[in-house]
């Protein structure tokens, strides 16, 4: 089973955002970016708008860590470079709306993806951390919060965010996820 791990190793300077196939917790461009594969979450920093991988390669900027690969649709593609211009980066699909994309085998997007990250390990003294400068302001208008530590400011930042939703209680929700998987792996089917 594949699990979603992020590793900031702050000792040696080296970072690594995995995720797998099973793990539904996949990164993806802004909210509002056309053609891209489910686009969400908008987060602006002295106002300039980042995803959610925009701000990862932020947050390990502030450490001073820097993002050296990406992979994923052509929109979160383009925002990362637009971030870290000097990124290597493998293009796994071709998103034509935020439900519909073509995309790479499995094999060959591994084998790519396998070649970008060595690529990349290999330039990683040439690739620049994304370094912003305090003060730092997140939100707009009425809802900015300010600070010049990025890490605790963005921490405030989603609990805030999360409070806002409220205390959700998520069990219902897993237990109906372990329910339809269960009655998949029965049927041997997703079409249950």
């Amino acid at each position: 089973m594949y699990k979603r791990r992020q590793y900031l190793n702050l000792s040696t300077l080296e970072t690594c955002f995995l995720w797998g196939p099973r793990q539904t917790g996949r990164r993806h461009a802004m909210e509002v970016t056309p053609n891209a594969v489910l686009p969400h979450t908008k987060t602006i920093v002295n106002g300039t708008p980042y995803g959610e991988v925009g701000m990862f390669a932020v947050m390990c900027g502030w450490h001073g860590v820097p993002m050296v690969f990406i992979s994923g649709d052509q929109a979160t593609v383009k925002e990362v470079q637009q971030v870290v211009p000097d990124v290597e980066y493998v293009v796994t699909k071709i998103a034509f709306g935020p439900y519909a994309a073509k995309t790479r085998t499995p094999k060959k997007a591994r084998e790519l993806i396998r070649l970008g990250v060595e690529k990349a390990i290999g330039r990683v003294d040439e690739i620049k951390p994304v370094r912003l400068k305090p003060p730092f302001i997140l939100g707009e208008g009425e809802k900015q919060i300010q600070s010049d530590n990025l890490q605790e400011l963005h921490k405030q930042w989603l609990n805030r965010w999360s409070n806002a939703l409220g205390n959700m209680d998520t069990q219902p929700e897993r237990q109906r996820v372990q329910e339809k998987r269960a009655a998949w792996q029965k049927e041997r089917s997703f079409l249950v």
